[in-house]
């Protein structure tokens, strides 16, 4: 008779260590910005936390461009940050090459973004590119995206966080506080 209590006991034990385990974090943003936020906030935001040079030469209504700076320890060539209706939906950076078909960079971002956020839900070779991707569900709505791509023949890793949730909605207004400063003893692993 104990033997059938023990079973179902295991089970419920089982469940609830389950249960007790967290999410993953959900992406709302991109380095503490959150998704929406209107171009000023946006732009001073970034700079605060990487360090990155405006290119006003490059930039438009709809994409601000940023030369330099650094995310998740690399050192980045330039970002585009987009905007529809005035509210940023997508970052998408460039990091340095620094190894051979820039194997290493995707092998480490994308080791960074699994501890963060678990296994990723697409892990492939496209051609001669590697693209691997994590999505982050919004009942209702078009999910969050995180997607990186080796470009082996092309400008490096591209590391690219989008909302086409935000994208096809209306821009939330900017409110004091949004954009944080940099943290100066922030690790690599707290840029993505």
């Amino acid at each position: 008779m104990k033997g059938h209590l023990l079973i179902p006991a295991l089970a419920l034990l089982a469940s609830t260590l389950r249960a007790a385990e967290p999410a993953p974090p959900a992406v709302d943003g991109f380095l503490e910005i959150p998704f929406g936020t209107n171009e000023d906030a946006t732009k001073k935001g970034y700079v605060a936390r990487t360090h990155a040079r405006f290119d006003r030469q490059k930039s438009n209504e709809t994409q601000l461009r940023f030369e330099g700076g650094r995310f998740a320890g690399f050192k980045v060539t330039h970002a585009d940050l987009k905007f529809a209706a005035g509210g940023f939906f997508c970052a998408e950076v460039f990091l340095e090459a620094t190894s051979k078909d820039h194997e290493k960079e995707f092998a480490t971002i994308k080791q960074m973004l699994t501890e963060k956020y678990g296994a990723p839900g697409r892990d492939e070779r496209v051609g001669e590119n590697l693209e691997t991707d994590w999505h982050f569900p919004i009942p209702g709505q078009p999910a969050n995206l995180i997607w990186i791509i080796s470009l082996p023949h092309g400008e490096g890793v591209k590391v690219i966080y989008q909302s086409d949730a935000t994208r096809k909605a209306a821009p939330k207004p900017a409110m004091a506080g949004q954009a944080k400063p940099a943290r100066t003893s922030a690790s690599a692993k707290d840029d993505l």
